[in-house]
């Protein structure tokens, strides 16, 4: 299994938390757009219920967003990088 493009190698740093936060709200928004999609082209099939699922999912990442922003500063990542 190869590693995500994001995943830092050798001895880059890790995306702060702020980046990390603003990258979670970009997916949210991207969720919740094609959430609307769904939505519309679904009616009252099941791509309907996995926009609904999609959008549920996109909050909880804005959430996390928010989390994210309001936990302070971070000094040392996990791993000690």
């Amino acid at each position: 299994m190869t590693q995500p493009a994001e995943t830092p190698r050798g001895n880059e740093r890790p995306p702060a938390p702020a980046e990390i936060a603003a990258r979670l709200r970009a997916l949210s928004d991207e969720m919740y757009g094609i959430s609307v999609l769904l939505d519309y082209y679904g009616g009252f099939s099941e791509w309907a219920r996995h926009g609904r699922e999609m959008a549920g999912a996109g909050a909880i990442a804005r959430q996390w967003a928010a989390e994210i922003e309001n936990s302070g500063p971070i000094d040392t990542p996990r791993g000690g990088r």
